[in-house]
């Protein structure tokens, strides 16, 4: 059963539009299935807050910007993101009136969802920004015109769409998360003398958190934390030896931290000290 809303307050554009749909049991039990599906064109502030809906929701913003929070975290959102969350747990997104957003989406269940969901996850933080995201926008829309023009088979065809949309977001932030390697490293190169963790790296490239570390442990044949340490210290030696700093000052220059902790991380790794460093290399 399929039923059309087209009929909107004020504060949506005659465009947007929302289908609800009611599948069968025996589509509930055996495939992917779409609970709704549409889009909305937002004149003003709005936001949505649930928890405990059993349902995944992929949307994607297609016009202006509104933020998501989620486990804790509120993400900025812009043209061309998309999220995929789990609306068993607490969510809350919107837009503002400064920047109205336009917003297509489907919200879906079945027997494969969770694993969809939770392959994703494995690489990614809920926001995935696209370049262009045209392909990911056809096929949610491919969806709300098979909830638009129901048929027999229009759930099997809608098992087949989700099929296709979760497998494209999957496979395509995949690639761009291989490919962002060498962007996220050069980042951290120009970072490394400030406070940077990888919280603030998962979130400034939509990483999560555990994939992150595990791919730039492979990446860089240390884990993070040594990355940073080595990078440090390396600048360390280069200021010790043709700089006239004063050790106090090398250690807040490298973002070491305090002298004493300088010292100590210099001294594990090249067995001397900063001073006994300099004074063997300068004579």
């Amino acid at each position: 059963m399929y039923k059309h809303f087209d009929s909107f307050d004020s504060d949506y554009s005659n465009n947007s539009v929302r289908y609800l749909c009611t599948p069968s049991e025996f589509t509930k039990n055996n495939f992917l299935y779409v609970q709704e599906c549409g889009e909305l064109y937002t004149k003003a502030e709005k936001s949505t807050k649930r928890k405990g809906l059993n349902s995944y929701l992929i949307a994607c913003v297609l016009e202006g910007s509104g933020t998501l929070s989620y486990e804790g975290k509120k993400h900025s959102l812009s043209k061309n993101d998309i999220f995929f969350i789990d609306c068993m747990k607490y969510h809350l997104y919107g837009t503002n009136s400064k920047h109205p957003w336009s917003v297509a989406w489907v919200h879906f269940n079945g027997g494969t969802a969770k694993a969809y969901y939770d392959t994703f996850r494995e690489s990614n933080e809920n926001i995935v920004h696209f370049e262009n995201s045209f392909e990911l926008y056809r096929i949610i829309n491919e969806i709300n015109k098979t909830a638009r023009k129901k048929s027999a088979d229009s759930e099997l065809i809608h098992n087949e769409q989700l099929c296709r949309l979760l497998t494209f977001i999957i496979t395509e932030s995949g690639q761009k998360k291989q490919h962002s390697l060498d962007d996220i490293v050069s980042y951290i190169n120009a970072r490394f003398t400030e406070k940077i963790t990888l919280d603030d790296i998962s979130a400034k490239f939509y990483i999560s958190k555990y994939h992150l570390s595990r791919s730039l442990k492979n990446y860089l044949g240390v884990n993070f934390s040594e990355y940073i340490t080595g990078k440090r210290i390396d600048y360390a030696k280069q200021l010790l030896r043709f700089s006239d700093n004063s050790i106090e000052d090398i250690a807040y220059m490298t973002g070491t931290g305090t002298p004493s902790h300088f010292i100590y991380a210099f001294k594990k790794i090249e067995g001397i000290t900063p001073l006994s460093y300099r004074n063997k290399w300068t004579g």
